[in-house]
């Protein structure tokens, strides 16, 4: 047999090997829980139509559901509920702010939408003779400065030190 296929063959074998194994502990994770009545509830996530079918359809049929998925649940429902609140902020939001919002690069929206959720709105001192434009919109806008701008603004008084 060539070596190469030998290889191939050989690290083909060991891969599924690990794959069994896995699906080895998955079941018995599965039957100890099943013994002991360890089921999750999926009744509290209903609305979420992101849970996975085959997730759903495990409790359904009386199966518990292993660590790993349970946490995928929970993974599940802290992204749903961050979205629901991002689209609650977005829609609180006027015409220029929404304007100037989708203009702003995915890191920046992402930022900005969770420091206005914390609705913690910090006022920073801006001195007379600073002058950064997007700041300027910031303010106006009523929107809280990300880390950015006040880093810049530290910088700035650092400088004038």
């Amino acid at each position: 047999m060539p070596r190469k296929l030998h290889q191939f063959i050989s690290g083909n074998i060991s891969d599924i090997k690990k794959g069994f194994h896995t699906i080895d502990l998955e079941r018995d994770e599965i039957l100890m829980k099943y013994r002991n009545q360890q089921f999750f509830s999926l009744e509290k996530f209903r609305y979420i139509e992101t849970v996975p079918e085959e997730i759903i359809k495990q409790v359904e049929v009386g199966l518990p559901l292993i660590d790993r998925q349970i946490q995928k649940v929970y993974q599940i429902k802290t992204k749903y509920d961050k979205e629901v609140q991002f689209q609650k902020v977005y829609s609180g939001f006027n015409e220029s702010q929404r304007k100037v919002f989708d203009h702003l690069a995915p890191w920046k929206r992402e930022e900005l939408l969770e420091k206005m959720m914390e609705e913690e709105l910090i006022e920073e001192d801006i001195p007379d003779d600073f002058y950064n434009q997007e700041i300027k919109v910031f303010m106006d806008l009523g929107f809280p400065l990300l880390d950015e701008h006040i880093m810049k603004l530290s910088e700035f008084q650092a400088m004038k030190r």
